[in-house]
Order: structure tokens, then C-alpha cells, then sequence
């Protein structure tokens, strides 16, 4: 039987928006010969924002699980998008940073992601965003504390 909440669920629906969006932005980045997986893109941007960042910091922002951060960073390396160098202070740690290909790589793959991003929000009112935005940021809050959302 199935439950009458399942469908006001709010994990349910962030996770089937956000498997459509992604589906979307690969399309979009296939269409438009970029060598970047949409599962790959977010750890583009969080270096780009962030270049020096760790391996385990990223992970960290990226809420994923480390094996499948780990396997994301090497197959960006593989490419010559990413760059891994040893932290001058901490042999131990591995320094995240964009490559030259991979920051000429960043300016198509953000007009992309602009786009999947205008086409997602078309028609919905601003109020609308800027209420989903603080539900959600209430709901990551409640779920991770310990996070800034």
C-alpha cells in the first residue's frame, strides 16, 4: 500500500527535480561537446571557487561519499581538467586546482548551466523561488546542523 504522504514528501521531490535538472544539464553539455558529466560539474565549480581546496574539504561541501568524490577528481585529472599537488605545509594532503584547459572549459560550461538554471525557474513566480529557497535551507538545516546550507 502505498502511503498518502509519499507524494507531499519533500525529499522525494527535491531528488526527482534534481535528477531532471541533471539529466538536463548532461544533455546540454553532451549537445554542446563539453567533456564534463554533470555529476562532475559541481566539483568543477566548488574549485574553481575555491582553488587549494582539499580532497576532503570538497567532499565535505559536496555531501558525497569519498570513494565517489575520489573517483570524480581522478577521472577530471585523467581529462587534464584538474590538477592534484601536495600541500607545501602537509605531504599527506593533495591540493584541488583547475588546470588551464580546465578554467578555458569553465566559461561553456557555465553559460550551460545558466541556461538549464533560467529554463528550470521559468514561470515561477520570484516570491515563489525565494520561499522554496528558505524551505529548503530550513529542511538541509534540520537534517545538518552541523552544515552551513
Amino acid at each position: 500500500m502505498r502511503h498518502p504522504a509519499l507524494d507531499a514528501n519533500p525529499g522525494r521531490l527535491v531528488a526527482r527535480t534534481a535528477r531532471a535538472y541533471r539529466n538536463e544539464l548532461a544533455r546540454r553539455f553532451a549537445a554542446a561537446e563539453l567533456p564534463v558529466t554533470a555529476e562532475q560539474w559541481p566539483v568543477l565549480v566548488h574549485v574553481q571557487a575555491a582553488p587549494g581546496l582539499t580532497q576532503a574539504q570538497l567532499t565535505a561541501r559536496l555531501l558525497r561519499e569519498k570513494s565517489m568524490v575520489s573517483r570524480l577528481v581522478a577521472a577530471l585529472q585523467a581529462r587534464g581538467l584538474l590538477s592534484r599537488t601536495p600541500d607545501p605545509a602537509d605531504a599527506r594532503l593533495r591540493r584541488l586546482r583547475l588546470t588551464e584547459a580546465g578554467e578555458a572549459l569553465m566559461d561553456p560550461l557555465w553559460r550551460e548551466a545558466v541556461a538549464v538554471l533560467e529554463l528550470s525557474v521559468a514561470g515561477v513566480d520570484e516570491a515563489d523561488l525565494v520561499a522554496m529557497r528558505r524551505a529548503l535551507g530550513r529542511i538541509f538545516a534540520n537534517l545538518h546542523p552541523e552544515q552551513d546550507p
